[in-house]
């Protein structure tokens, strides 16, 4: 065993506190002799951000929990033997673990394990969607639970019931509760004073990453965009250029602004998913456009995922979808791009390059449609079982998806053969099936209304700021 040291910050930046443990040296472990199974999973941001959303609609109090040396607490599956470098034993004898530690392989698993039973044996419900997200659910006490590890997420309308689950909580485990969350797995989250109103935000996490990459004297007051309109990043034209970024932490940076855009930057998701493709052979252009979406981070860093009572008239859970054909120099593939919207607020985006070559800016409209759908199905679930508790039943409204296609709503509502779509692969016709069981509804928008055409191309600054303030907003709580 070996000890690990590790500084725990505060959400002002200052130290929280100083940590050590005594970890377990779990790459001596052998498959099938020392453990079996280590798969423990966390909590989706989507979920994460649907059970906050459904926490504004209902006007719950949020609270966190946070289990002290977690993984001590779960009791280990099997005979494990360690030697510790301050425990003497006597010639040829050794010490038996009771409880798992920190560094075995299977020491999440057996926490995620003991945390689900307890959870359970309590009266709570997984989600069919997450298996960290859970609901207890009366009549009159409504509790959500989102667990990432030994950080839980709570939402409950009771506070007498809060304590009481607390007190139970804690006669079988160790923790700390903070009656008030405001700070989780590096994000802030802020709620107002009327329950009404959330705001996700990262501004410490993007104040670490300033400093870290030397942009604390970078002058990023005229950066606004992260991408600039016409530049061209195929492997083509990089390859003309000559210039490799050499000895540049591109991974690195790339890696940190992922994590945002996953989080609470929609707005920088398409400009990221571009530059990743290049991620192992960067040139200068890719270098220099990604110092520029962390320019842009930084001009923006007070920018925020907000859910509020508002909905804009357009329904509480609906979806905008869009593509881009042949936008791929490179593959000549297509873009594609969804967001789905919540109390205001997003919850589930993606972007990304469809896997085949369309034929036509339909074909590709089509496919994009496809991609909304399947998500649809995950997200309707959730929406069934987290927010309407009727999952099951055929009580809910499909989910309107705004696209800006007049021939792709066609092609979805009615069965067509003809030269121009007869080709189309089988798996793409799932949108059809959708259409038909009230998954989903397709709608048409006008493209400049269209959110999603953020995500499918570099737009210039007053359509990629329309649509970005579409998306996150500046803060107003504090």
């Amino acid at each position: 065993m070996v000890w690990v040291l590790k500084v725990k910050g505060l959400k002002s930046g200052l130290i929280g506190r100083f940590k050590s443990r005594l970890c377990c040296r779990g790459f001596l472990q052998r498959l099938g002799v020392d453990y079996n199974e280590t798969f423990a999973p966390v909590v989706q941001a989507a979920s994460l951000r649907i059970q906050l959303a459904d926490a504004v609609r209902r006007k719950l109090h949020l609270a966190q929990i946070d289990f002290d040396a977690a993984f001590l607490q779960s009791k280990i599956d099997g005979d494990i033997y360690v030697k510790s470098p301050h425990i003497k034993t006597p010639h040829g004898y050794c010490l038996k673990l009771k409880r798992s530690m920190y560094g075995l392989k299977q020491a999440a698993f057996l926490w995620n394990a003991a945390l689900e039973k307890l959870l359970l044996a309590n009266n709570f419900r997984q989600t069919k969607g997450d298996p960290c997200l859970f609901i207890y659910d009366d009549g009159t006490i409504y509790m959500s639970i989102s667990t990432w590890v030994d950080d839980c997420i709570i939402c409950h309308n009771n506070t007498f019931a809060y304590d009481k689950f607390i007190a139970t909580i804690k006669s079988t485990f160790n923790l700390s509760a903070q009656a008030n969350l405001d700070f989780v797995l590096g994000m802030e989250i802020t709620q107002s004073g009327e329950r009404d109103t959330i705001e996700l935000s990262h501004k410490k996490y993007i104040s670490d990453m300033i400093t870290k990459f030397n942009l604390l004297q970078a002058d990023c007051t005229k950066v606004d965009t992260p991408a600039l309109t016409g530049q061209d990043w195929s492997k083509g034209t990089a390859a003309e250029s000559g210039k490799k970024s050499i000895d540049k932490p591109y991974r690195e940076l790339l890696g940190t602004l992922s994590y945002l855009a996953q989080w609470t930057r929609p707005d920088i998701a398409p400009a990221i998913s571009m530059l990743a493709r290049h991620q192992n052979d960067p040139y200068v252009i890719h270098w220099k456009a990604l110092v520029r979406v962390a320019k842009y981070v930084k001009n923006t860093k007070d920018k925020c995922l907000r859910f509020s009572e508002k909905t804009g008239g357009t329904g509480d859970l609906h979806a905008y979808v869009d593509a881009n054909f042949s936008t791929c120099k490179d593959t000549s593939k297509s873009r594609s791009g969804y967001i789905f919207f919540m109390m205001s607020g997003p919850i589930v985006w993606q972007t990304g390059l469809q896997s085949v070559v369309a034929q036509s800016t339909a074909e590709s409209e089509y496919i994009a449609a496809n991609a909304v759908a399947r998500e649809a199905e995950w997200v309707k679930i959730m929406y069934d079982d987290v927010v309407q508790g009727n999952y099951g039943t055929d009580k809910s409204l499909p989910v309107n998806c705004f696209e800006d296609n007049q021939a792709c709503i066609t092609l979805a509502l009615k069965f067509l053969v003809n030269k121009a779509v007869k080709h189309i692969r089988y798996r793409y016709h799932y949108v059809k099936q959708q259409v038909r069981d009230g998954i989903i509804q397709l709608s048409y928008i006008p493209s400049k209304d269209n959110v999603a055409d953020l995500f499918t191309k570099v737009l210039g600054r007053i359509d990629f700021i329309r649509h970005r303030d579409a998306m996150v907003v500046d803060s107003i709580l504090i």
